[in-house]
């Protein structure tokens, strides 16, 4: 029974550990071979009147073919409101014709932002915050009462990746598009009918209106990072982490403000049968990377009950600080023992000069504390030794499958919290190589460098042309039953 009870505890460590250790910024990852997610039809997306539909979408190989590939569509059948493709935007009204739809040209191999706004009256596309393109369209948008799927128009699948997907119910001005393109939503702005962000690792909707999605084919969320441009708007971060028991580490409680800032002032509070605090240490948002004197005050550390209180600092001279992105404490801990642990603010006060107050989002920290190693390599092409990008790489052990994540541009991988003891690991690209399936064996606190792979081009990748749907998608999931699953 004590058994069973560990590996229970385990796999909830794992399971946090996978939505919080391997990804800062999550997206939707598309191959464009018949994946999608689908939000089934609600009230609050039947929009006929104004409406705005944007995200950040990053096109891969994305050809235009018959009918481009759609990555944002509200249709059934032959109920169509509207859909937003690689080449244009189209409202659906009484009559559906091709030249209806309002073209434009995107980017490809990079992100860029789109807004599609409708008010009833005309349509405007918006690039990277700039009117790309625009004409007049009166009429009302065609009433579906269909679900909303993103990255699929008809049998048109969108390869690439898709991330802060937002549906508005009004038309959005040109300001308030590039107000907020580059910062994250609270899900409650007036509006907001939907909004997709994928950084809890699934297709939640964070408006109020719960429009939850569904992942279809096999179509993942992974760890990906946006532009440099998009940077939450008044926010205190917590850097999570995964640790080892009795590792000694450190936390940086960051900020990234568009106000100046004079003052700050919290309480941060953890699980003290997990974590025990060692220290805590100015950062550098106030100091300026030390060239401005600033007065901080020692903070109050209760290891019992698992709070620092009086966490605060502010400029000697009457400035604020103009930095935007910065560091407001570091905090060390000595994990105590296996076991997840948020980090999170209280009683957060933010100043500018003259007591001017300034808000910001607080998201939570978390710290997973289990045994575990880190594996790192780089996966090449056997024949001609050239990095590749986009390969997935995969961990399993007897009781837990870890989510995906992929090698980047050089071909290189990292795979943080790994949990320890004997474990299977599969690397695939597509179906354009044969895929490799190894076991290895993974101690405490390892850190193991050079963990590299060859992959062989497959000799008859069956790759289906594009634009076609293939009969059945053979998943690399559906090869597992013809495996030793003996982990």
């Amino acid at each position: 029974m004590k058994f069973i009870l560990i590996v229970l505890s385990l796999l909830l460590i794992l399971t946090t550990v996978m939505l919080n250790a391997l990804a800062v910024n999550q997206v939707l990852h598309l191959d464009g071979g018949g994946d999608y997610v689908e939000i089934p039809p609600s009230d609050s997306l039947e929009i006929t009147g104004a409406v705005t539909l944007e995200g950040w979408v990053f096109h891969k190989d994305a050809e235009t073919v018959d009918w481009g590939q759609a990555w944002l569509s509200k249709y059934e059948d032959r109920l169509l409101s509207w859909n937003i493709r690689s080449d244009g935007f189209f409202i659906a009204q009484e009559e559906m014709w091709e030249e209806d739809m309002l073209r434009y040209g995107a980017p490809k191999d990079e992100w860029f932002h789109i807004a599609c706004v409708y008010d009833s009256q005309e349509q405007k596309v918006y690039l990277n915050g700039e009117l790309a393109a625009e004409r007049d369209r009166p009429g009302f948008i065609a009433s579906s009462h269909s679900p909303v799927k993103i990255g699929t128009f008809h049998s048109q699948y969108f390869p690439g990746m898709l991330d802060e997907v937002r549906i508005w119910n009004l038309a959005r001005t040109h300001e308030e598009i590039r107000a907020t393109m580059n910062a994250p939503l609270t899900g409650k702005e007036p509006g907001l009918v939907g909004y997709w962000n994928f950084d809890d690792g699934t297709p939640k909707d964070l408006s109020p209106n719960r429009n939850y999605g569904v992942l279809e084919g096999s179509s993942q969320i992974i760890a990906a990072a946006l532009p440099d441009s998009f940077t939450p708007a008044n926010a205190i971060g917590i850097e999570s982490k995964v640790v080892n028991p009795g590792d000694t580490f450190t936390t940086k409680i960051s900020a990234g403000l568009t106000n100046p800032l004079y003052r700050f002032t919290f309480n941060l509070k953890f699980d003290p049968a997990i974590l025990k605090v060692v220290g805590i240490k100015e950062g550098d948002y106030l100091s300026r990377n030390g060239i401005d004197a600033t007065s901080w005050e020692k903070p109050h550390v209760n290891n019992e009950k698992g709070v620092i209180t009086k966490v605060q600092s502010h400029r000697a001279a009457n400035t604020s600080a103009e930095n935007k992105k910065g560091t407001l404490a570091v905090v060390t801990f000595e994990a105590k023992q296996a076991g997840s642990s948020k980090i999170y603010l209280e009683n957060v006060r933010l100043e500018g000069v003259h007591d001017a107050r300034i808000t910001a989002h607080t998201p939570a920290g978390v710290v997973d504390v289990f045994p575990h190693g880190r594996l790192s390599g780089t996966i090449i092409d056997v024949e001609d030794k050239t990095p590749i990008s986009g390969a997935r790489i995969q961990v399993s052990n007897r009781w837990y499958q870890l989510r995906h994540i992929f090698s980047d541009r050089e071909g290189k991988y990292t795979l943080d919290g790994v949990p320890v003891g004997e474990i299977k690991m599969k690397i695939a690209r597509d179906r354009a190589y044969a895929r490799i399936v190894t076991r290895t064996h993974v101690k405490p606190g390892e850190v193991r460098t050079g963990f590299d792979f060859e992959l062989k081009p497959h000799p008859d990748p069956e790759i289906p042309a594009p634009g076609e749907k293939p009969t059945r998608i053979r998943h690399d999931e559906d090869e597992d039953e013809d495996e030793d699953e003996d982990l």
